[in-house]
């Protein structure tokens, strides 16, 4: 039975139609969000509409699922401590690197290395590599810093942390939502569908993940330092630039 503080999380109209506690609730969305990445990232080109798709209901959800008490302990609420808004930042953009230099160092320009299987992504379409490098560098890198993160850090960093911590405590919480941020990005290194069918990369693809949930402990860092989810939105806007930056100018 969920207490009042898991209750006080949702709006009224969710409590009275489920019946469950937010972190259910959150879970379920995981679920549905996890399927909407699948099919934008190993489906056809024209499901690429998908993996928008999933982030903009990531954007929506805190507004249309929790009530004004759970939105603010979700961390949609004023900045305690500025600093965190540069700090946030250049944190991001180190842990990109870092991620870049072990990537390189292991498996060099070969499709474990994590970057290089972005990069192969991005090439999708033929006619993009027709534009100038810039050009390019700006074509994506204008949605990495749109998209994912106000709707990552909203989701996981906001909705189903807050709602884990509820139930589990704040360790379990943040551990819990690493590993969840993690997971969901073994679909862009580690799982792949080719021209052979299913690829798998169990070595890179793993620690790929485990890369992915220390970068999410980054960003509940910058959260719980800040008291808000807008310098973990401007860290991870600063890690995938970053990324990026090493995607198209780093990488041979």
């Amino acid at each position: 039975m969920e207490n009042a503080s898991e209750g006080s999380l949702l709006r009224p109209l969710w409590r009275r139609l489920l019946g469950q506690p937010a972190w259910v609730l959150c879970l379920a969305f995981y679920g549905v969000l996890g399927a909407l990445r699948v099919v934008g990232t190993l489906g056809q080109s024209s499901g690429r509409l998908a993996l928008i798709a999933g982030f903009v209901i990531m954007w929506c959800l805190p507004f249309l699922v929790y009530s004004r008490t759970g939105r603010q302990r979700s961390g949609l609420t004023k900045i305690d401590r500025p600093v965190w808004l540069v700090v946030g930042p250049i944190l991001g953009v180190l842990s990109a690197w870092v991620i870049h230099i072990i990537g390189f160092g292991l498996f060099g320009s070969s499709p474990d290395n994590w970057y290089v299987t972005v990069r192969t992504s991005y090439q999708a379409d033929p006619r993009l590599l027709e534009l100038p490098l810039l050009v390019q560098f700006l074509v994506f890198t204008a949605p990495a810093v749109i998209f994912s993160p106000l709707g990552e850090e909203f989701f996981f960093r906001g909705m189903l942390q807050v709602s884990l911590s509820e139930r589990f405590g704040v360790r379990i919480a943040t551990t819990g939502t690493a590993l969840a941020f993690g997971l969901v990005h073994l679909l862009h290194h580690g799982v792949a569908v080719g021209e052979s069918g299913l690829q798998l990369f169990p070595i890179s693809g793993l620690l790929w993940v485990a890369l992915m949930a220390g970068v999410s402990l980054l960003f509940a860092l910058v959260r719980a330092k800040s008291g808000s989810i807008w310098p973990a939105v401007a860290s991870h806007v600063a890690f995938n630039i970053g990324m990026n930056v090493a995607i198209f100018y780093l990488l041979p």
